[in-house]
């Protein structure tokens, strides 16, 4: 029988108020704590609460809260990243010395930055064992000691992330299982690559590796040449020189079986370099010219057979001028048998007037991808399309070009239809009968679509691999013209 009288938020079922809680942050999940009993249970219980604990201030009502959500844990597996700038009074006795030690047992993932100031202090804590740690990072120029995590290896650790300090050339056993290292030094001191350490990281698979200045011994060793073998992602993030020096030092071979590499270049280092990365690549390629930072952008070529990818990070500046007489200009992009070989060309907006110029061997595509990046999250909506015409009135223009894709990199973003159509007018593509949408509305005048293209097909996630790799999307809809 149907129930009589008024229905409150407090007859919604806890399984409800659970998943809404989800949607909450953790201040936000301890406001909604203080509504009522119910939802304080719920709160305290959620994960959000005691499951991932991020701190970057240091004071006495945060170590609390800490205290708080580390108790209702219960000793259940958590992540905990602490990120705090300058010194306290309570980091040592409250944070390294009781909070740290609790938590050790129990931490998935570990990611602790603290002034130089407590560095002995968090490396005493730092031997003790953490059977359950899976990820580890830290920054600090202290390097890493042999007894970290223990004397005995953390069977369950994979992920090692350093900044600061290079591995030392002593045997860890804590991170002989580790697949994923990343080391990043940036302090103005010589480093070497690779230090011993690297070639008894048996079941290592991705490799990073970053420092502004780096000493390299060639030959590289038969042990290092194994280990590069087997590694399914190699970044080297390093002066152009050293880049050149290093690829020029691993067998083709070797460079070959590496499903992913992604290096620093520079117009300077010529021709040589691209070809011993591309080496392994067959046609039909993807290129991808996408933002990476406030100015870095990556160029990369993917063999859409095998999946191989090879990126090339530069900064954009070297774009800011026009293409004719720029030697710090990519030569990929005067490679007329690459262009040729192109099926997709993937362009991120906030790069298109500085890239455009520089692509034009490649104008018989047959697919653009034109890619709102994390940028588009700042500009105004509706979005708009690149004004910026690409060859020019009076040329051929994208005379190959037959379908149009227009894709969201994160959260959906909205258009108009006219500016779709104003943007193929620039682009001179009389052929492009395709219209894609992928993650992205078009919110007026659907019917001038309908005149303009044959299909128009619209998808809920990214088809197209990002950061080389693909992910399934769902069709929302399909409208043949």
């Amino acid at each position: 029988m149907a129930r009589v009288g008024p229905v409150t938020i407090h007859d919604l079922p806890a399984e409800l108020i659970s998943h809404a809680f989800s949607y909450l942050n953790t201040i936000q999940l301890i406001y909604a704590a203080r509504v009522c009993r119910q939802w304080r249970d719920l709160g305290l219980e959620h994960p959000t609460f005691w499951k991932n604990l991020t701190f970057y201030r240091a004071t006495s009502g945060m170590f609390a809260l800490l205290k708080a959500r580390m108790n209702q844990g219960r000793g259940r597996p958590c992540h905990l990243r602490v990120v705090i700038v300058g010194t306290h009074p309570l980091i040592i006795p409250v944070l390294i010395r009781e909070l740290l030690p609790a938590i050790m047992p129990r931490a998935v993932t570990l990611e602790i930055t603290l002034d130089a100031d407590y560095d002995q202090e968090l490396s005493n804590i730092l031997k003790l064992p953490a059977p359950n740690l899976v990820e580890f990072a830290r920054c600090s120029q202290v390097p890493l000691v042999p007894e970290i995590f223990g004397t005995g290896t953390t069977s369950k650790l994979q992920i090692l992330r350093l900044v600061g300090a290079p591995l030392p050339e002593v045997t860890i056993p804590a991170i002989r299982s580790i697949t994923t290292l990343s080391i990043h030094h940036y302090t103005p001191e010589d480093t070497t690559f690779p230090p011993a350490t690297l070639e008894q990281l048996q079941h290592l698979t991705s490799l990073t590796f970053s420092s502004p200045r780096v000493e390299l011994h060639t030959p590289l060793s038969a042990n290092f040449i194994k280990l590069l073998t087997r590694l399914d992602l190699l970044e080297v993030y390093c002066p152009h020189s050293i880049v050149k020096s290093f690829i020029q030092a691993v067998p083709s071979s070797c460079l070959s079986a590496i499903r992913t590499v992604r290096v620093l270049f520079g117009g300077e280092l010529g021709s040589d370099l691209l070809h011993g990365l591309l080496t392994p690549l067959r046609s039909p390629f993807h290129l991808a010219i996408q933002r990476a930072d406030t100015t870095i952008f990556s160029i990369s070529l993917q063999d859409e057979r095998s999946g191989f990818v090879r990126t090339f990070v530069e900064p954009l500046p070297n774009y800011y001028c026009k293409p004719d007489g720029n030697e710090m200009a990519n030569s990929l992009f005067r490679n007329v048998e690459i262009a040729s070989q192109l099926s997709t060309v993937t362009v991120s907006v906030s790069v298109w007037p500085h890239l455009i110029p520089y692509l034009r061997n490649f104008s018989s595509v047959g697919t653009l991808i034109v890619e709102y990046d994390w940028l588009s999250d700042y500009a105004p909506r509706p979005q708009r399309l690149p004004a910026f015409p690409f060859p020019g009135i009076g040329s051929s223009g994208w005379s190959g070009l037959t379908t149009l894709v227009l894709q969201s990199r994160q959260d959906f973003v909205d258009v108009n239809a006219l500016d779709v159509l104003a943007f193929l007018d620039l682009m001179i593509a009389q052929r492009c009968k395709t219209l894609e949408l992928r993650r992205v509305r078009v919110i007026d005048k659907m019917d001038l679509l309908s005149e303009r293209f044959k299909s128009v097909v619209s998808f809920a996630e990214c088809l197209w691999p990002s950061e080389g790799q693909f992910t399934p999307g769902a069709v929302e809809w399909t409208r043949e013209m």
